[in-house]
């Protein structure tokens, strides 16, 4: 393998954003490699077999391994092969999340799923320096309001034991606002934590949360605004942004490939 080609990592890739994100990548003829992820193995290898039989040419590009960043057993299995495969990766895309889900389910899912994963990996040495951690928000996320009393929390929170602590607190109903939006507000301010932290900047790693829109995904409904490529367009556009920390969008909410002032 030719180790100037960076590695994506791309969680809950089998269909919707996620699987848009590798299309439009391999659409622009992209020299990355890119793992493809799924809680389920079957659709997973499926949805590779269609990006392969779509663009034969990026067959040794692709690659799948399950995933489901919710289950720690799984998790830990992915390091080792990555370990063995690659070495490191070099992008991470937090991707995967559910909506219509328990309150707990969610939190378990979208908050603590996806900062055990990066957390883990990042206390690993999973990715390299100069690399990115693009984790997926919403708008509905976007403003603290969204939890009421509680805002403030939120706004001062300075740690990921915070942000566990208020998981906590909503999951045993002390806090209000819908599951979904206090998860992805909850994903928004750690990736503002993440990218001020001492070992993000001394690796210089860059970390940025996003906003898809309102998309025509399984979770959007069809009745939504969006394509799923156009979902797609600010992951893409933050994967090829330059590697290296720019203090100006550093921790930064985007949306329409631009700096949000949403949050």
């Amino acid at each position: 393998m030719n180790p100037n080609e960076k590695i994506l990592l791309v969680t809950g890739s089998n269909k919707g954003i996620g699987f848009a994100i590798l299309e439009g990548l391999l659409k622009e003829k992209s020299k990355l490699r890119m793992i493809l992820t799924s809680r389920n193995e079957n659709l997973g290898k499926s949805a590779l077999q269609k990006l392969i039989s779509k663009y034969p040419s990026s067959k040794s590009q692709l690659f799948y391994h399950q995933l489901d960043i919710s289950n720690q057993n799984s998790r830990k299995t992915i390091y080792n092969w990555i370990k063995q495969t690659f070495g490191k990766i070099d992008y991470l895309c937090n991707n995967a999340g559910v909506y219509n889900l328990s309150k707990k389910e969610i939190i378990d899912i979208n908050v603590f799923g996806t900062i055990n994963l990066t957390e883990e990996m990042l206390k690993e040495d999973l990715i390299n320096n100069k690399g990115k951690i693009i984790s997926t928000g919403s708008d509905m996320g976007a403003s603290y309001s969204v939890v009421g009393k509680k805002a403030l929390d939120y706004k001062n929170a300075k740690s990921v034991s915070d942000l566990i602590n208020l998981s906590n607190q909503y999951i045993n109903n002390a806090i209000s606002g819908s599951a979904y939006s206090v998860s992805k507000l909850t994903i928004h301010v750690y990736s503002k934590i993440l990218g001020g932290r001492k070992d993000i900047i001394e690796k210089n790693i860059s970390v940025y949360s996003m906003d898809p829109g309102w998309c025509r995904t399984d979770m959007g409904g069809f009745g939504a605004p969006h394509s799923i490529e156009h979902g797609a367009e600010t992951d893409i556009y933050l994967i090829k942004l330059p590697d290296g920390i720019d203090a100006k969008y550093q921790g930064k909410l985007f949306k329409d490939c631009k700096v949000t002032n949403l949050f």
